[in-house]
């Protein structure tokens, strides 16, 4: 069953709302198949949806479909997802899904064997219906009782406790004046079962009876129509064991005759198994072996024509439907985790390719930088020799008295070298991009074309080392007062004040240091506060008479 268009496709993918809408409808049409694939996707994208009442809601309907699809553990985790979403017992989102999760999670629970965190589930789950403050609140009590009661007495056949917590439940109910609910019936009968079990049958007449005659009715639905039933069954049990066997009889004829009167009921195989046996009891105490016989006869019959039923409904499909469609979850889930582990794959292959290529280009910049530092200390001593055999003493003289207007070109120039380095090392980089595209590619053509470069940025640097020295210069006696005056200033500092002195823009410093304008002004600012000056001064004049 296809239940939308491939181009509508994407939007399916990440609307987890819709996504749930899709995997609700084609759950109640049996299309199993795309049921899990909507899912998937609606899971994969329940977390960007805002909307915590719909989380808690869609996440519960899944888990019990997931339940009752016979997917326990998937329905567990999908549980405590929900309930994990519902956490804080002050302030629950929706007290009705996040209670039936907790139940739907103990079932799953039971369902795998960890009974005991089973039982804690419905400890649990009593802990949070005491925090609910609405009308509900006695009715989903008891029903929590009830469950851990069930609990006890189906897993660990402790009658005692089981019994203790029935009583509780019902406690709660006729406290609450809501006794009249069918569930107040359901608490009756799980108490008489237990009384009846340990041969206390007058107390367990009493419950069944007052199922029968005022709890449970032939009028309303089939289940309870089927409540009212069994329990007139269970009462003539009780009556039996007590030796009145007229008024089980007069009971058994009554359902009899109930019987007669339902049509299409949907309970009527297994109401009228227990009926027949507990009439063929009635003949045997009445020693009317034949008709006991013949109730045996109607009653092994109708237990092979349901056995005949259930084996035709299995060859019809029904458990192979079942583990069918487990298996086409179980693939889809790891189809989904093959697709993760693929990606994960290709990622990890791209962190370590553009890993090598970094420390590549690292290694090539540390060994340029290597080459610059050597030719600028033999450039430096060079210099050095040359300026003490042809350069008098008064050429540094002349150095220290230019105008600062001179100082500002030579800075702008090395903001233009400082530009043309990032030219430079950009153009260097699409070099090796070029390259490692083509795939195949002459080696000895690309180092080629790298050394070229580098002896061309070898010469092109050789202009800015030089106005950064005599920047270095010309400010020197500036740089003393200024450290002499704040200690506290760094390396970083005092070059900034300089470019702040010669009435540089903020644009040109940036360049200058290779920052975002928006730093210079950050740096203006702490400046300022280092320097301690007010609001009404101004730290280019500062500067200037330093």
């Amino acid at each position: 069953m296809c239940l939308t268009t491939l181009s509508g496709q994407n939007n399916i993918e990440k609307n987890p709302v819709l996504s749930d809408s899709l995997a609700l409808i084609a759950y109640d049409n049996k299309d199993f198949e795309n049921y899990f694939k909507y899912f998937i996707q609606y899971e994969n994208n329940l977390d960007s949806s805002k909307d915590s009442k719909f989380k808690v809601r869609s996440l519960y309907q899944h888990t019990e479909r997931f339940f009752n699809l016979g997917l326990y553990q998937q329905s567990k985790e999908l549980a405590l997802k929900e309930i994990a979403l519902d956490s804080d017992l002050d302030h629950i989102i929706n007290s009705t899904f996040t209670s039936l999760s907790y139940v739907i999670l103990a079932k799953s629970q039971n369902a795998l064997k960890e009974y005991q965190k089973a039982k804690q589930t419905y400890l649990d789950a009593i802990v949070l219906v005491k925090k609910i403050s609405n009308h509900e609140k006695p009715l989903r009590l008891a029903s929590a009782l009830n469950n851990l009661g069930m609990q006890y007495l189906d897993y660990e056949s402790n009658k005692d406790s089981a019994l203790w917590y029935f009583q509780k439940a019902k406690e709660t109910m006729v406290t609450s004046s809501i006794s009249n609910h069918p569930f107040y019936g359901v608490l009756n009968e799980n108490i008489a079962h237990i009384e009846y079990d340990q041969g206390n049958y007058t107390i367990a007449k009493e419950h069944y009876q007052n199922n029968y005659e005022n709890v449970f009715t032939l009028t309303g639905n089939d289940r309870l129509k089927r409540n009212h039933l069994l329990s007139g069954i269970y009462l003539s049990n009780a009556y039996l064991k007590l030796n009145q066997v007229s008024e089980a009889k007069k009971v058994l004829n009554n359902l009899a005759i109930s019987l007669d009167t339902i049509q299409n009921f949907r309970f009527g195989n297994e109401i009228e198994m227990a009926w027949l046996e507990t009439s063929r009891e009635l003949a045997e105490q009445e020693k009317n072996y034949q008709q006991a016989l013949d109730l045996s006869k109607k009653l092994d019959a109708k237990k092979d024509s349901l056995h005949h039923q259930e084996t035709q409904n299995k060859l019809l499909g029904s458990s192979i439907l079942e583990e069918e469609t487990i298996n086409k979850y179980q693939a889809l889930i790891e189809n989904e985790r093959l697709k993760t582990v693929n990606l994960e794959q290709i990622n990890r292959t791209r962190f370590w390719i553009t890993i090598s290529t970094l420390l590549i280009l690292l290694g090539i910049f540390i060994f340029l930088f290597s080459q610059y530092k050597q030719h600028l200390a033999l450039a430096r001593k060079n210099k050095e020799i040359a300026e003490q055999k042809a350069i008098a003493h008064s050429y540094r003289n002349q150095l220290l008295t230019k105008d600062l207007e001179n100082q500002k070109q030579d800075l702008t120039n090395i903001a233009l070298s400082t530009q043309q380095n990032v030219s430079w090392l950009e153009g260097l980089n699409d070099t090796i991009t070029k390259y490692k595209r083509q795939g195949h590619f002459s080696k000895e053509l690309f180092i080629k074309e790298l050394l070229d470069s580098i002896e061309d940025k070898k010469r092109a640097n050789t202009f800015t080392e030089n106005l950064h020295e005599k920047i270095a210069t010309i400010n020197s006696e500036f740089y003393s007062k200024l450290k002499i005056s704040h200690p506290d200033l760094t390396d970083y500092d005092i070059k900034l004040c300089t470019l702040i002195r010669i009435n540089l823009e903020s644009k040109d410093i940036a360049t200058i240091l290779n920052i975002s304008p928006s730093s210079v002004n950050t740096s203006r600012y702490r400046i300022r506060k280092k320097l301690e000056l007010s609001k009404g001064d101004n730290l280019t004049d500062y500067l200037k008479n330093i």
